[in-house]
């Protein structure tokens, strides 16, 4: 695909001269892993700023220059972040653009700007921590708020000059060999692809990196200095100058192939090198290091959080803030302390919906099983995935009811020791039940859409009922090595039964942790994006392929999106705090710190993230037109069966009253 490599990379590498050297492979595979890339680093990209700038602009004390650089930093990298969606939608589509002329103009300049502007901050911010370091005095007057906002304001306006040419000549045309309307940059002359290539290796990375590299040397030789290492201040200096050295490498290590990329599409275009070949990789590799490079605007946020001290405790203080500073004792599991208004909190949100997200949940499982069993064929291989799918989750949220009283009971179990252990062993046996079957369900549809005639043996009862047995089995044997550890003892101190996990030893903490991260949800994450993004493709090149287009096969494609969507919602948060506790426990973060963030966060994101059992009726099943036509059928037979029992009392009736006419004279 000739204009591929412009379309999504920043300045715009056009090859509209070449002809057919690309059509391979290569660019399937790249259909199908670019997207679900893309969508990762943009949630992480979105979140992970997002949350930078709250903490800055939370912060009581007065913004630093090192938090103006970094703030504006934060800002150029989410709004890139936020423009990523269109070319998810894009690529899925074939590089068809579906957003308008303006939009493409608007998008284009945004990413372009954004991207300039970040590298710009962090040169600054390197030079910044040069200044602070070799001439803390000298420098003085010129390291205050007001000269660094004026100096980002120059930054902003130097980024969007740069990047004015792009928006002039991105337009959006048809291209029929392709059948796709793109967003492209149509250049009036080939000369412009050179001028962008020399701007983006120039200001992009060739200015910034020698800049860069004077700074960060002369940084760690005045570190390594005696003199500043014993000193209060150097200490503080040498944090942040180490996170400074951390981003800057970083930033090199992903943009550097993309840069590399763009200075062999000059060399081409002078025909320095020159094939059919290299012009192929150019295209393909354009595609794959222009997203490696993205992903450091993804990357930087948590590296202020995991390498940033500071940072991080400026965090720990606006959550404390947030949550009342006052700290009161109480039990939560394995018995901390825990914040008075904060737990008042769960007392009164968690307890209620606990109550209400079972009632819906089992009502819509129950029925989604009972027209499953009604149904007079045979279950056909989703139906099988689908009823365990609505099994374990029936289960599972029928359980649910004990912790909600447990909580209103302030963690004090009534239920006795073998419904400690039985109610949450089930309840983690369906979790992980539920889980895998999603998967199953995934995998099954991308076997029906995309691999129709080579998997179709795969695609049998039987098989299906066996992977079913197996995800139960693997269910049980996930939570089994904890169940020894589930107990109920008596705590004196707060005057509870409490029903915790008692583990012999941190480590089965940290490895039941990690179990929970992969096996519950990056494994499972990435198996549903890759079935979900290549059924996707698929539907959208049947839709391609025909004359009109299915709106059938359109909603089809929305759900397989929501399908992604609503699972990463739901559990993200639950495995993000759990993936919080591992870092404490490798002391990545302070455990003090971080403890209650992580106590009261775990208590609202687990019983979150069981909403996704509750809704996955509606969102699996009842919003499929094959089960409603099943529930109207099951319908119309119970009234057809109900208006044949009723026809025969009729005829009794009439008769009797007729033979009631005939007596009536003779009584009287």
């Amino acid at each position: 695909m000739a204009f591929n490599a412009s379309e999504i990379a920043l300045f715009g590498i056009g090859h509209g001269e070449e002809g057919g050297c690309n059509h391979t492979d290569a660019w399937e595979w790249v259909y199908t892993m670019q997207p679900a890339y893309m969508t990762a680093i943009c949630v992480l990209g979105i979140a992970g700023n997002a949350f930078v700038l709250a903490v800055l602009c939370l912060q009581r004390q007065h913004s630093t220059v090192a938090d103006v650089y970094l703030g504006n930093l934060a800002v150029a990298d989410l709004v890139m972040m936020c423009c990523l969606p269109f070319w998810i939608s894009t690529v899925l589509h074939r590089f068809h653009w579906a957003y308008g002329r303006a939009m493409c103009q608007l998008v284009g300049l945004v990413i372009g700007m954004n991207y300039l502007c970040s590298v710009l901050f962090l040169t600054v911010v390197s030079l910044d921590r040069y200044v602070a370091l070799a001439r803390p005095l000298a420098h003085r007057r010129r390291r205050r708020s007001t000269v660094a906002r004026a100096v980002c304001g120059g930054v902003w306006v130097l980024g969007g000059m740069l990047s004015l040419p792009g928006l002039l000549f991105r337009s959006v045309d048809f291209f029929p060999e392709f059948g796709v309307e793109a967003c492209h940059l149509a250049y009036p002359h080939p000369g412009w692809r050179i001028r962008y290539n020399v701007t983006a290796n120039l200001v992009g990375f060739l200015i910034p990196v020698p800049i860069v590299a004077f700074s960060s040397y002369h940084i760690v030789a005045i570190l390594n200095d005696k003199q500043v290492r014993t000193s209060a201040t150097g200490n503080a200096e040498r944090k942040a100058a180490t996170l400074v050295l951390v981003v800057l490498a970083v930033f090199v290590l992903c943009w550097l192939p993309y840069q590399l990329v763009i200075f062999l599409d000059t060399l081409h275009y002078y025909q320095v090198i020159s094939g059919c070949l290299l012009e192929h990789s150019l295209d393909i590799w354009t595609q794959l290091a222009a997203y490696l490079g993205y992903s450091n605007s993804a990357i930087n946020p948590f590296l202020y959080v995991i390498v940033g001290k500071h940072f991080r405790h400026r965090a720990s203080a606006i959550l404390h803030t947030a949550m009342s500073c006052d700290k009161k004792q109480a039990i939560f599991v394995d018995n901390s302390t825990k914040n008075e208004a904060a737990w008042d909190l769960v007392h009164a949100i968690i307890p209620p919906y606990i109550f209400i997200l079972s009632v819906v949940g089992i009502l819509g499982n129950a029925f989604v099983l009972t027209v499953f069993l009604l149904q007079r064929a045979k279950w056909s291989v989703p139906e099988i995935y689908l009823g365990n799918l609505a099994l374990a989750d029936l289960v599972m949220l029928a359980l649910l009811p004990f912790w909600g009283i447990n909580i209103l009971n302030d963690y004090d179990w009534p239920f006795g020791e073998f419904l400690c252990i039985a109610v949450s062993l089930s309840i983690t046996i369906n979790m992980y039940t539920s889980v895998f079957l999603l998967v199953m369900i995934s995998v099954d549809r991308y076997l029906a859409l995309v691999q129709t005639m080579k998997a179709r043996w795969l695609r049998r009862r039987r098989y299906a009922k066996a992977v079913c047995a197996i995800s139960w089995l693997l269910g049980v044997a996930v939570c089994t090595p904890v169940l020894p550890h589930r107990k109920l003892q008596y705590d004196s101190e707060y005057q509870v039964m409490s029903c915790y996990l008692d583990y012999p030893h941190d480590s089965w903490r940290v490895a039941h942790h990690i179990l929970l991260n992969l096996v519950g949800f990056a494994l499972p994450f990435l198996a549903i994006s890759f079935c979900s993004i290549n059924a996707a493709r698929a539907l959208n090149t049947r839709r391609n392929n025909t004359c009109c287009s299915d709106r059938g096969d359109r909603k089809a494609t929305a759900l397989v999106y929501a399908v992604i969507l609503f699972f990463f919602v739901c559990w993200g948060p639950f495995h993000l705090f759990t993936f919080l506790d591992v870092l404490c426990d490798f002391q990545v973060l302070e455990v003090n710190e971080w403890y209650e963030v992580t106590a009261i966060g775990n208590q609202f994101a687990t019983y979150f993230a069981f909403l996704n059992s509750s809704l996955n009726p509606l969102l699996y099943v009842c919003t499929g037109q094959y089960f409603r036509r099943k529930v109207s059928a099951i319908y119309h037979r119970y009234e057809r069966s109900r208006g044949s029992d009723v026809t025969p009392q009729r005829s009794v009736v009439s008769t009797l009253l007729h033979k009631t006419d005939h007596i009536k004279p003779v009584v009287l």
